[in-house]
């Protein structure tokens, strides 16, 4: 098993055999793990679409437009996490994700740094739309939230 964590964090080791008797006796860990396996499978089939129906130059523009939010104006924003990190999330290497990260001054898309300019979000989002069904968030709300 592997996991990339970001920033500090503490992990918890909880034994198979008493998370399964766990499941089995309380229904709402068992809806609530289903649920997370569920959008797990689903952020994966997202992450399985962006690399297999999008350029290296399309899933980095969807993902640089889709920070800023619905702003319309002259957006200034500092990328979140490193650019080594964005890349590998997007499929590609540093080098790639580098060249693709030029391409997009024509657009009107400048990264410095860890700074971003987006001249024109409204035009940046018309050459380059986002798609639900790729770039969708994946919203887990609380089981208590639900309506059974």
């Amino acid at each position: 098993m592997r996991a990339r964590i970001y920033e500090e964090a503490q992990l918890v080791l909880v034994r198979a055999e008493a998370f399964r008797d766990a499941i089995r006796s309380d229904h709402a860990l068992c809806r609530a793990t289903l649920g997370c396996l569920s959008a797990q499978f689903r952020r994966h089939v997202r992450h399985a679409k962006n690399l297999k129906l999008r350029s290296a130059e399309e899933r980095v523009s969807c993902y640089l437009v889709s920070l800023p939010g619905e702003s319309s104006a002259d957006i200034t924003i500092r990328l979140p996490i490193k650019k080594r990190l964005i890349a590998s999330q997007l499929g590609m290497t540093r080098e790639t994700f580098s060249r693709a990260l030029s391409g997009m001054a024509k657009f009107g898309i400048v990264v410095r740094g860890e700074i971003m300019h987006i001249a024109d979000s409204t035009a940046a989002r018309t050459r380059f739309p986002v798609d639900p069904l790729i770039d969708g968030l994946e919203l887990i709300s609380p089981l208590h939230d639900r309506k059974s």
